[in-house]
């Protein structure tokens, strides 16, 4: 984690052009590029958000289970292009839906995306989560807003005991 963190304030990250011209971040070495899961790039982006000044831009909710795109002009503006290869809102969110965020439509979250492997500090639960999609399933999933949780009546999430210094 904290490697990654460092490669994404250092801007150490390229830009990896693909055959069909799909861009992504990579972690470059004189040896060799990773690419970043979506999931794993976008917890590392609201982990730096406030440190790096753009907590007023995308951040976590105060108990960590869900986050909200404050500004959605500066968020394409200077956030996309940056840590996504992006430039459009649309194509941010078409990733969310493939890897199975929801946006809740109502309470005190409302307009904020969650998934339930999606925790503050807890980068590990990211590699959990897979890209799902119309074309694979064949079918376009619908949303279900009958059921949306209450984040405020659960625990807040914390930073494991064993890694804070």
């Amino acid at each position: 984690r904290d490697y990654m963190i460092a490669q994404l304030k250092k801007n150490t990250l390229s830009k990896a052009t693909h055959g069909n011209g799909a861009m992504e971040l990579v972690i470059s070495s004189r040896t060799s590029r990773t690419a970043i899961p979506f999931p794993t790039k976008l917890h590392l982006v609201l982990s730096i958000a406030d440190s790096e000044g753009f907590d007023h831009v995308i951040s976590w909710q105060p108990h960590g289970r869900c986050f909200l795109i404050h500004n959605h002009q500066e968020f394409v503006d200077k956030v996309l292009p940056i840590y996504f290869g992006q430039t459009r809102i649309t194509s941010f969110r078409r990733q969310l839906n493939m890897h199975g965020f929801l946006r809740l439509s109502k309470g005190p979250d409302k307009g904020c995306y969650y998934h339930e492997l999606f925790l503050k500090h807890k980068l590990f639960l990211c590699q959990d989560i897979v890209r799902i999609g119309e074309k694979e399933t064949g079918v376009k999933l619908k949303t279900d807003h009958s059921y949306e949780p209450d984040f405020y009546s659960m625990r807040f999430v914390e930073p494991d005991k064993a890694l804070t210094p």
